[in-house]
């Protein structure tokens, strides 16, 4: 039946259905399936994030949706062979993702010259279009320093299914120095009427704004940055505007990222009646004296939501950002999610469903399901050997041994919740009520921390900032 279901629903050959039903009856038999699918659909139903498929993998992500597909830009890899460029992704409808490299071509050759160093990788691209011309705007900096810079590229044939190409370098916008009060990095393009305006900043004094040539892009000339939010040194960066019914609101992101699920970055947001501000939270304190209202913080097993961008799709605002998925070992994970706003104005996050994005073929939903499914099959496995390595280690406390005798404890005892004498829901609950032990066990052990070669400060060595 299974191998029906797989075929007809899924649109799988029958040697692909066959290796999925062996591979789960070679484990536990049919009781899996229904195990998992519910311990994967009560641990959705706690979350306001969409259900995204395929690569999702990110960090500060920036998406445009197109007629063609939609498309994202990030962050690149430190130290890889294609020099850490953005990377991008492909979706023909924002729900299943796909991989298509980095942009082609290496870290421009002005940037080195600009910081006397060449970065380990670009941070936080941003893409828009502007007069049917793509542009990304993205920084070059490297961690603890605002010794950096923000360049952007221009793209005249931008095509969503191969986002990765076509891109024209078009070199320095604005740069921040030691000694400067800002950071020139996570930069963010509006455009009001005939005005284009380049937001930025990281720590130090905070957010800033620069106007550009709508035209060119680039900056307009020696006027200072105009001054949006600060918290005095304290973490506020990734700025993003959007202009909504008359009104400016700044998305930016607080506290600490790319630790993992240690992470607590939070996205917040204030409003101003012109782009140029003052921004003012909902309480009425200054964005620029530490204020802000809180839109999204941790939630169940995401972490440290934050380097967020605004866009459209379907002439509707969304927030994309990135969280660290506690059940995914805490890699940072693609995030998006349509912004309502209330009766007094302010935005809001609208609990997302599959089908909020465009509509999908039902296949796609299937294939979803079941990748999910088997992601949480491996990643079982996966916490079972953390389990038992942790048994065996001495360092390990012994009261957390303790715990890990209940999971053998619980699935050896004909007195479950379901006795193991009903009839199928007495596997069931075996294999419902044993994977939660071990993934609650699994977050309480200690954490493993990569540290600078320096030993100065704790951090994510994969990603980016402080």
């Amino acid at each position: 039946q299974i191998t029906d279901w797989l075929k007809a629903g899924c649109g799988l050959g029958h040697g692909h259905a066959m290796v999925i039903v062996n591979l789960l009856k070679a484990e536990v038999r049919l009781g899996v399936v229904l195990g998992f699918m519910l311990l994967v659909g009560a641990a959705n139903a706690a979350e306001p994030m969409p259900e995204l498929g395929g690569n999702i993998l990110i960090h500060d992500p920036s998406i445009i949706a197109t007629e063609a597909g939609w498309a994202s830009f990030a962050t690149g890899v430190e130290g890889a062979a294609d020099g850490g460029m953005p990377r991008t992704k492909s979706s023909p409808d924002g729900v299943i993702w796909t991989e298509t490299g980095a942009i082609p071509g290496g870290v421009p050759a002005w940037i080195k010259d600009e910081l006397r160093t060449t970065p380990r990788n670009i941070w936080a691209p941003a893409v828009s279009v502007h007069d049917r011309v793509a542009t990304l705007y993205y920084a070059a900096s490297s961690f603890g320093t605002n010794t950096s810079a923000i360049g952007l590229m221009t793209n005249v044939a931008f095509d969503a299914t191969r986002p990765a190409e076509g891109w024209v370098d078009r070199g320095l916008v604005i740069r921040s120095k030691a000694g400067d009060p800002f950071n020139a990095i996570d930069p963010f393009r509006i455009d009001v009427g005939e005005t284009a305006w380049l937001a930025f900043g990281s720590f130090w004094d905070g957010i800033r704004m620069i106007e550009l040539d709508p035209t060119t892009g680039m900056g307009k000339g020696a006027d200072k940055p105009l001054r949006l939010a600060s918290r005095h040194g304290d973490a506020v960066e990734a700025p993003a505007l959007l202009e909504h019914d008359g009104r400016f609101y700044l998305f930016v992101s607080f506290d600490a990222c790319c630790r993992g699920i240690a992470s607590t970055y939070r996205i917040m947001v204030g409003r101003a009646d012109a782009v140029e501000g003052p921004y003012f939270d909902r309480d009425g304190k200054r964005l620029l004296d530490g204020g802000g209202t809180q839109l999204l913080a941790t939630t169940g097993r995401f972490h440290g939501p934050g380097g967020q961008e605004v866009f459209m799709a379907g002439g509707e605002p969304w927030l994309a950002f990135h969280s660290y998925d506690l059940e995914g070992g805490g890699a940072p994970k693609l995030q998006l999610a349509p912004l309502g706003f209330g009766a007094d104005g302010w935005p809001e996050m609208v609990r997302c469903r599959s089908d909020a994005l465009e509509a999908r073929p039902s296949r796609d939903h299937l294939v979803s399901i079941m990748t999910r499914l088997l992601t949480r099959f491996v990643t079982f496995r996966t916490e079972l050997a953390t389990l038992w390595r942790a048994f065996m280690a001495p360092g390990t406390p012994w009261h957390l041994k303790a715990l890990m005798l209940l999971v053998p404890a619980y699935l050896l005892s004909p007195i479950d919740l379901i006795p193991d004498v009903v009839p199928f829901l007495g596997w069931a609950d075996d294999l419902i009520v044993v994977p939660m032990l071990v993934s609650m066990i699994v977050r309480m052990l200690p954490q493993p921390v990569r540290v600078r070669t320096d030993g100065s400060k704790e951090i994510d060595g994969s990603y980016r900032r402080r």
